[in-house]
């Protein structure tokens, strides 16, 4: 794979590095167009703002059912008679762990503790317990490095995705991720925006798109080898919700869907709980994360062999590209040095919200746009902090309103 890396651009949607670089043209309407940095600003202009909502609206702090999963109570798990004694010792022993509190909170809100007496339950929950230690070393470093991290971390302004694109064409990476946060129509269009605008920068380039939502309704999309059945969408319409703001713009863009219907609905069966926390625990991350890989790496050899050129798209949920977490795709790919965009509405539920003294559980509103990054010749922080690029976004209250069950 590696011999096909300098000749291939590989696109994730996901965080990535902060890029920039000379300004280029690009083209809309005909027109060539210079793309500018963005303005910078000062980190602590974000957090007022953050803060200042959140003492204003309450929405401003968005609760775990809006996709922000409540961490279990292990305490409580770890007496509970309803579960086996090798569950309530998997409790105690999480709840033992040498975690701190902020700590102990943020790993499990990223990673559910799994209060069931199923044998899925229990292998994840000890992959959990055993990577507690890598997890203790990543807050160590964030710990002992804040103030050099907060220094070389770039905050600006930003009106729209031609605004940090300059960043982009300045690293113009091998391999982008763009992760998104599920069941947001303001990160779903601005991703829309970013690859209408990336397309516009490099018009001639073959791109291929992999994506976690592949909408089964639309044509031409299937490509042999494809592991996403139809009657995934409609067991999970939230998903095929994900991807319909891209669909006016991917004419002559190749998709490749990523999720396997039948091991997700497997995972669900053998969870013994709920369908979204059977898919987002570690132990589901890790296998679905290594499957995708098997999708993505065979096509990106062969294309790139037949056109040196071509871009590679992988558009899916920020826990899969996130350059910190455990058995990402952004790991997975790592020999491909991938740029990892992330689209969030905050900073919650990341090594960014620990690093900024965030409660990961929630998530603080921004009334403005901003791009985080790094500055050049600095350090890179991204492995320890997730992104290159983290295009934050103002939400709606509207956006928080509770769905109904279709």
């Amino acid at each position: 794979m590696k011999k096909f890396l300098g000749a291939v651009c590989v696109m994730v949607l996901a965080s990535s590095a902060w890029a920039g670089g000379p300004k280029r043209a690009l083209v809309q309407g005909g027109k060539a167009v210079i793309a500018k940095p963005s303005a910078s600003v000062s980190i602590d202009v974000l957090m007022e703002e953050a803060l200042l909502l959140g003492r204003k609206n309450a929405v401003s702090v968005v609760p775990i059912s809006q996709g922000i999963r409540t961490p279990v109570k292990l305490a409580s798990v770890s007496r509970s008679a309803l579960l086996d004694k090798s569950v309530r010792l998997q409790a105690r022993l999480l709840l033992n762990s040498p975690l701190s509190s902020s700590e102990q909170q943020l790993f499990l809100s990223l990673y559910p503790f799994l209060p069931a007496n199923t044998s899925f339950a229990m292998k994840n929950n000890d992959l959990m317990e055993s990577s507690v230690s890598f997890f203790k070393k990543r807050t160590k470093f964030v710990n002992e490095n804040r103030a050099e991290i907060l220094k070389t971390l770039r905050v600006s302004s930003s009106a729209s995705a031609q605004d940090y694109m300059t960043f982009v064409q300045k690293k113009d990476p091998r391999v982008i991720l763009l992760g998104e946060m599920h069941y947001r129509p303001g990160i779903q269009r601005e991703l829309a925006s970013f690859l209408q605008t990336y397309q516009a920068a490099y018009p001639k380039r073959r791109v291929i798109l992999f994506s976690e939502f592949l909408p089964s309704s639309i044509r031409g999309y299937w490509r042999e080898g494809e592991p996403v059945p139809a009657d995934f969408w409609t067991e999970n319409p939230d998903y095929r919700r994900s991807l319909i703001n891209l669909q006016a713009i991917t004419s002559g863009v190749e998709i490749y869907g990523l999720e396997n219907s039948a091991m997700t609905h497997k995972a669900d069966r053998a969870c013994g709980l709920d369908f979204v926390t059977a898919n987002a625990c570690l132990l589901s991350l890790a296998e679905r994360n290594e499957a995708w890989a098997k999708v993505i790496e065979p096509v990106i050899e062969r294309v790139s062999m037949q056109d040196p050129e071509a871009v590679f798209i992988v558009h899916a949920g920020n826990a899969h590209v996130d350059k910190t977490r455990f058995y990402s795709i952004s790991e997975k790919l790592r020999h491909l040095q991938p740029y990892v965009i992330q689209f969030t509405n905050g900073f919650q539920h990341s090594m960014l919200g620990y690093l900024l003294g965030q409660n990961p559980s929630y998530m603080a509103r921004v009334a403005n746009r901003y791009v985080l990054g790094w500055k050049e010749g600095e350090t890179d922080f991204s492995p320890h902090i997730g992104f290159d690029l983290n295009v934050i976004l103002p939400v709606s209250v509207k956006e928080f309103t509770p769905r109904k069950k279709e």
